[in-house]
């Protein structure tokens, strides 16, 4: 079972995300959802161009998550008075209250998977991830092999 570190990794990920995901549905929202009402309620992101530009997903998976998050109120989408052709993004009072309630979720996970390492464990584990995150940032551009 030697170099079994990119499965565990993996492992790892799919069940913390999956426990998010129960953490969220009380909520009626969906694992991506969060960050989309984060960076629409910090007046970050006002179009889909925006919302993709941070988000690091492909433009048919926002399209159908901003659909979806449409049609149960979360956010409504209308035409830009700038540009007609653009349509502005923005949460609806429902939105707001899922954004604050998802929030919460996330810094409540936050703190619990912290409240297991030691401060140098957390350390290491942020040096880690941005190291993962680096050389695939790298190999998708097509540098390192």
């Amino acid at each position: 079972m030697k170099n079994q570190f990119f499965r565990q990794f993996g492992r790892t990920y799919r069940i913390a995300h999956r426990y998010m995901g129960n953490q969220l549905e009380p909520y009626g929202l969906s694992k991506g959802q969060p960050r989309i009402l984060h960076l629409l309620a910090a007046h970050d992101c006002k179009t889909q161009k925006d919302l993709l530009q941070k988000m690091d997903i492909r433009p048919a998976t926002l399209t159908r998550m901003l659909q979806r998050m449409e049609k149960n109120g979360l956010l409504v989408r209308t035409p830009s008075s700038k540009d007609h052709r653009i349509l502005e993004i923005q949460l609806t009072e429902a939105g707001h209250k899922a954004q604050i309630a998802s929030a919460r979720v996330i810094h409540e996970l936050d703190e619990e998977f912290s409240a297991l390492m030691t401060p140098e464990e957390k350390e290491t584990l942020q040096r880690v991830f941005a190291k993962f995150c680096e050389h695939l940032v790298e190999k998708e551009k097509g540098g390192k092999e």
